[in-house]
């Protein structure tokens, strides 16, 4: 990632500077639920450390690396990852989010972008990132695993996708219909 901008802080003003984070998250072994596979986040070691201070942040920072993908891709051939951006408040890269609102932002997905809301290498020498079908209930299989307090931003959608640019952005963060936020994803 070399630039996200989000449209508001997500923090509550008793609880100082927001603290952003994003996970890339995946199926869980052979079950049809998802888990953090990775977290870029203030208290993440390199190349994963991103500290966003404000709504716009510009620099480079490792998501997801090309070995972590060839796992990913090699244990769960042709599964989507999955981009979710959380303003975290207690718990550095782990995931507290009310189930109910996690559960509202999936039925937006679902009725307006037909589960292409995950993210796939395309695998070519180009390197790209696309959309990829990610399956509801792998969505959904996860909400009873996230309980708690952190805000949630949104879910990357490719730009195309979502039918909406914002440049130099090339995938949009969504909370059910709302956009939250924009991010630039590149593949190195």
């Amino acid at each position: 990632m070399t630039s996200a901008h989000f449209v508001q802080d997500f923090e509550g003003w008793l609880k100082g500077d927001p603290e952003y984070e994003i996970h890339v998250m995946g199926q869980l072994g052979t079950s049809d639920s998802l888990t953090d596979y990775q977290c870029a986040g203030e208290h993440s070691g390199d190349p994963y450390a991103y500290d966003q201070n404000g709504t716009v942040w510009n620099g480079n920072v490792l998501l997801f690396s090309q070995s972590q993908i060839n796992s990913y891709k090699a244990a769960h051939p042709g599964a989507a990852l999955r981009l979710v951006a959380l303003e975290d408040d207690d718990t550095a890269c782990q995931i507290k989010i009310d189930q109910g609102r996690w559960n509202n932002m999936i039925a937006g997905f679902t009725t307006t972008y037909k589960d292409f809301t995950g993210a796939i290498d395309s695998g070519t020498v180009a390197k790209k990132i696309k959309a990829a079908k990610s399956l509801y209930n792998l969505l959904a299989a996860v909400a009873s695993w996230i309980k708690s307090n952190d805000d949630l931003i949104g879910n990357a959608i490719e730009d195309k996708v979502a039918l909406q640019t914002q440049a130099p952005y090339n995938w949009v963060l969504k909370d059910g219909s709302a956009t939250t936020g924009w991010l630039l994803l590149q593949m190195k």
